[in-house]
Parts: C-alpha cells; sequence; structure tokens
C-alpha cells in the first residue's frame, strides 16, 4: 500500500521542482508547478479513470460515485468500469477508489454485480464479491448465491463470499449455519474470515460453537486467535466454559498477534471473565509492548478502571510501530468510551503517511458529533494531496455534522385537557 502512495506522490500529485542555489545568497530557481486536470464531467471522469497514467485517476474513480445520481438516463459504462477497476489485479488504492464509487451508487450496480457473481471466471467473481461488499444490506437478495459459494468446498468460492458477507451486516444472519460448515476447511484463511464473519453475531452464532472450539486447540496461531475472539462474542454456554480454555491458550501462546486476538475474546467476554483478570494483568507489563494495549483494553471490558486503557491507546497512537493495533482497537470502542483518546487522533492528522491521516481522521468520524471542536483541523483534509484522505475527511464532515431530526409539535393540535 504504501509503495503505491510513493508511486502516486512521485508522478500523480501536485509537485514543485526547486532547483538548487549556486551559491550563498542566490535565490532559487523558479518554481515550476504542474496543475492537476480538472474533472468537470462524468465524461472526463470517466477517461482518467480509465487512464492508468492520469495524475488524477483515484480523483476520478471517486468522482464516479459522486457523479451518478446526477447523470440521466443511467450510463452502464461506469457501472462496467467500476467492475473492471474493483478486481484484485488492480493496485490496492484503485481497487478502494472503486469501492467507493460502488458504495455510492448502491442498488444501481446490482444487475452488473449478478452477471460477474454468475461467472466461472475468477477475476470476476472476485470483483463481484468486492462490489457486494460495497454495495452493502442492498445486496441481501444475493445471500442464496453467497450461500451456494459457502457450501461449494471451494475454498476460493468460500473466500470470496465471506469477503462479500462483510458488507451485509445483520441481514446476512441466515448465512450463519453455512459460515459453521465453512470451520471445517482445511484453508486457514477461510478459519479467519468465517470467525470474523461470526463475531458480529455474538450468542446468535452458537451453531458454531463446537467448530470454533476446534480450531482454538487445534488451528494455526492466526486461525487460533480469530477463533478465540469469535467464541467470546458468542459468550458464555451451557456446554462449555470458555473462559479456562482461553486463559491456557493465552498462556500457551507464543505468537504476539495470537495473544492479541485471545485478549479481545476475554475482553467480548466483558465481567463474566473476571477470573481472567491476574493473567490478563501480567501483559500490561509484557516484554512484548504490541500486547500491552490489547491487555489494557480487555482489563478495561472486563470491569478494571478505564484510564490504564486510555494512556496506553494514547501511547500506542504515538508509537509507529503500535499504531495500527491501537486504531484497530478505537474501532471496538464505543463513541463516547473512545471521546477520551481524541487528542491523539488529532495530532495524526497532519501525520506525513496518507495512510495514517487517512485512518485518524475516520477514527474521529466515528467518534460522531461529540467531537466537532475538530472541525477545523478535519477540514483542512479537503485539500489533502491524497484523494482516499479527501474522501475521508468528507464522510467524517459528514458524522460530526449530524444531527438527528426531531418531531416538531404540530401548532394546530389540541393540548390534552
Amino acid at each position: 500500500m504504501i509503495l503505491s502512495r510513493v508511486w502516486l506522490l512521485a508522478f500523480g500529485m501536485l509537485f514543485s521542482v526547486v532547483g538548487c542555489a549556486e551559491a550563498d545568497g542566490e535565490k532559487p530557481t523558479t518554481v515550476v508547478k504542474i496543475e492537476k486536470p480538472k474533472i468537470t464531467s462524468l465524461d472526463d471522469a470517466l477517461t482518467h479513470a480509465a487512464d492508468r497514467q492520469s495524475s488524477v485517476r483515484l480523483e476520478a474513480i471517486i468522482a464516479l460515485g459522486d457523479m451518478w445520481s446526477d447523470e440521466q438516463p443511467a450510463r452502464p459504462e461506469v457501472i462496467n468500469l467500476l467492475m473492471r477497476l474493483v478486481a484484485p489485479s488492480n493496485a490496492e488504492l484503485v481497487q478502494a477508489a472503486a469501492e467507493i464509487s460502488i458504495q455510492k451508487i448502491g442498488g444501481a450496480a446490482m444487475p452488473a454485480i449478478k452477471i460477474a457473481l454468475a461467472s466461472k471466471d475468477r477475476a470476476q467473481l472476485a470483483a463481484a464479491c468486492r462490489a457486494i461488499k460495497s454495495v452493502g444490506p442492498d445486496a441481501t437478495e444475493l445471500l442464496p448465491q453467497l450461500i451456494q459459494l459457502l457450501e461449494s468446498d471451494e475454498p476460493f468460492n468460500q473466500r470470496a463470499a465471506l469477503y462479500a458477507l462483510q458488507g451485509i451486516g445483520d441481514q446476512a444472519f441466515e448465512a450463519i449455519e453455512p459460515v459453521a460448515g465453512c470451520l471445517a476447511s482445511d484453508d486457514f484463511n477461510v478459519h479467519c474470515m468465517a470467525c470474523r464473519f461470526l463475531e458480529k453475531f455474538g450468542p446468535d452464532a452458537l451453531p458454531a460453537e463446537d467448530g470454533l472450539i476446534q480450531i482454538l486447540q487445534n488451528g494455526n496461531p492466526s486461525s487460533r486467535g480469530w477463533a478465540a475472539i469469535a467464541l467470546g462474542a458468542i459468550g458464555p454456554t451451557d456446554k462449555n466454559d470458555i473462559v479456562p480454555m482461553l486463559i491456557a491458550r493465552l498462556v500457551e501462546a507464543r505468537a504476539h498477534v495470537e495473544k492479541q486476538r485471545i485478549l479481545l475474546g476475554l475482553a467480548h467476554l466483558g465481567r463474566e471473565a473476571q477470573r481472567a483478570i491476574p493473567t490478563v494483568k501480567e501483559y500490561l507489563n509484557s516484554r512484548s509492548h504490541r500486547v500491552q494495549p490489547h491487555a489494557a483494553y480487555a482489563l478495561y471490558k472486563i470491569g478494571v478502571e478505564k484510564q490504564v486503557m486510555d494512556k496506553m491507546l494514547l501511547e500506542a497512537l504515538s508509537d509507529i510501530n503500535e499504531r495500527d493495533a491501537a486504531f484497530e482497537l478505537i474501532k471496538r470502542l464505543e463513541p463516547e468510551e473512545a471521546i477520551s483518546l481524541q487528542s491523539g487522533l488529532v495530532k495524526l492528522l497532519s501525520a506525513p503517511e496518507e495512510d495514517v491521516r487517512e485512518k485518524a481522521v475516520l477514527a474521529i468520524g466515528r467518534l460522531g458529533p461529540a467531537a466537532k471542536d475538530t472541525l477545523p483541523e478535519v477540514q483542512k483534509l479537503l485539500d489533502d494531496p491524497d484523494a482516499l484522505v479527501q474522501e475521508a475527511a468528507a464522510q467524517t464532515i459528514a458524522s460530526l455534522s449530524y444531527e438527528p431530526k426531531t418531531e416538531e409539535a404540530d401548532p394546530t393540535a389540541n393540548s390534552a385537557e
């Protein structure tokens, strides 16, 4: 991802070339500025989006979604191009921009998605499933086809379907049992993706409990960790006491990623995991700093004071090696729980790395109107040199500015006597 951004900064953005002075006191040569082409119509956007060498390609791809609703009649070539750009053969940033536009277009993309989903070509199938994730709940009608992919016993099909299901959300309830069946796959990536899906359904994912325990005991470090998260989300059951299982696995785990995920599983259990407090506390002083924020987060969710977690997460945000983990933990907090971390996130809005600015501004957006005092800083990113950061800033401004409508009383209505 960073390599792609480096390429964009070198060749795709507004840039200046300043010559070196030949002697002290001599003025530098004139600054040469090359302005980006302007996108003023859907035809402009189509042209630049299709051009691999365009300096405004990402902006153009995102503009396709923005301009869609204004274009009458609909232009099928827009969706056809986006379906090609969302395919995994494209650069990651191109795929991300295409997903943003497909999300904006929504249900109007469904005819093209259906055609691609029925294709036997793997690239088209992958593109269809990425598009389904972007469309979200409006793609619920495709659940039967996705369930068929889950039941195909073909790992590629299962992974594609599991990726699509991430966007459908609660409407994918009927896929729980087919996803639980995927836990019998020999592909550990299928296991991990299935666990991520099951986590979202909490206790409703109970049909997967036995399969998850098998993976917790016999999977690889990555899948064991994800199984721990899903089991924690399911919570205590009459059949299994999951707390001692997770404690034992935490102690045995060697990889920090596995430890992090087991701690997230314990966090899901909340006060039901109080037996784990002594063990979890040991990881606050772990030699591996990568585990400390997760331990603090788990302790907070289990019932220990919040200040320890806030301190750990603020420190992690300022550490280039721990920052991504901090962002992921902040995602798991409710807005009212994360608002105390606002200052650390605002500092990162001016980070030199584009992906850090993007993650920081999106995290602020999830805080909602309570963080509206950050608007001046967020608005500066509308002029960011990176198109994805600009888009993230626009989304966050909408979130910070949102005010739920309240029903006004009808002045003509008779008052109660």
